[in-house]
């Protein structure tokens, strides 16, 4: 039996391959010493990089002319009285005022500050925008304005105006998909 044995072992062991390594010339001279960083052949960096390599990857808007709500935050002063459009999903949408304001926290995941916007029922869409609820997605177009209430600086307003959109690009099943505002942050 231990002959069986070893034989199959000695069959199934394979022998290695015998590499010729050959030494390398090198032309070129090499320094004798290397003292102090003033003899590194990598020394320090000392400019300065442009303001715009540190925001290389946060453009001003996403696909199209949809602004990302991280620059809309940095920058609200210059924003407010415009008209701006922007995509993201419901953090929070709750009715207020006996049904006819809408009010949704809006996040698009360049932040974590959600953009409040106020939908009146005076817009085009209103019976389906009243049934919007946490998760769904939005494309919403309308003004800038300052915020009256505590907790933001700015809100997006739909008042009803021919320009003014919101477009529900996804909803959220509630029977499949369960979010509670109290557990999960979007």
């Amino acid at each position: 039996m231990q002959r069986l044995a070893s034989k199959y072992l000695l069959s199934t062991v394979k022998k290695a391959k015998k590499v010729n390594i050959k030494p390398v010339k090198i032309d070129f001279p090499l320094p004798e010493t290397i003292e102090g960083i003033e003899n590194r052949l990598n020394s320090l960096n000392t400019y300065q990089l442009p303001e715009s390599f540190y925001i290389k990857n946060k453009p001003k808007t996403l696909v199209g002319n949809n602004l990302r709500l991280a620059y809309l935050m940095a920058n609200w002063e210059s924003f407010v009285g415009e008209i701006v459009t922007v995509v993201g999903w419901a953090r929070e949408a709750r009715l207020q005022a006996k049904d006819t304001l809408l009010f949704v926290s809006l996040v698009d995941g360049s932040n974590n500050v959600p953009l409040q916007v106020v939908v009146e029922n005076k817009v085009a869409n209103w019976e389906d925008l009243k049934k919007s609820k946490r998760g769904y997605s939005f494309r919403i177009t309308g003004r800038i304005e300052k915020s009256i209430g505590k907790g933001q600086t700015i809100e997006l307003k739909l008042k009803g105006d021919e320009f003014e959109k919101a477009q529900i690009y996804g909803r959220c099943d509630d029977d499949k998909y369960p979010l509670n505002s109290k557990d999960i942050n979007l």
